[in-house]
């Protein structure tokens, strides 16, 4: 899923698009050694009871994984990233040491 990344003094805010995924359906994760995000998920397709009524689709669907670099200066604090899902965007804030 698309992302927009913006850094600030304090903090770097990470936004994901990821509509029709649950928020139990996203994972987060850090990877130490590389100093990186990790957002993993599932959006789900249409339920098969509806596939005679499909006609066009074009939203993704199906498993997704972002790995996203963050710089090693400054450091950041991963134990207290706070996220929002609202309308389809998760919005990850990552604090800075």
């Amino acid at each position: 899923p698309p992302i927009d990344i913006l850094e600030f003094e304090t903090n770097y805010m990470i936004y994901i698009s990821v509509p029709g995924a649950s928020t139990k359906d996203i994972r987060l994760s850090f990877d130490y050694d590389r100093n990186a995000l990790i957002v993993s998920g599932q959006i789900s397709k249409y339920d098969r009871t509806l596939r005679s009524s499909i006609r066009v689709i074009e939203r993704a669907t199906g498993k997704f994984e972002r790995y996203i670099p963050l710089p090693y200066s400054p450091r950041i604090d991963d134990t207290r990233i706070i996220t929002n899902y609202t309308d389809g965007i998760l919005a990850i804030s990552i604090p800075k040491l």
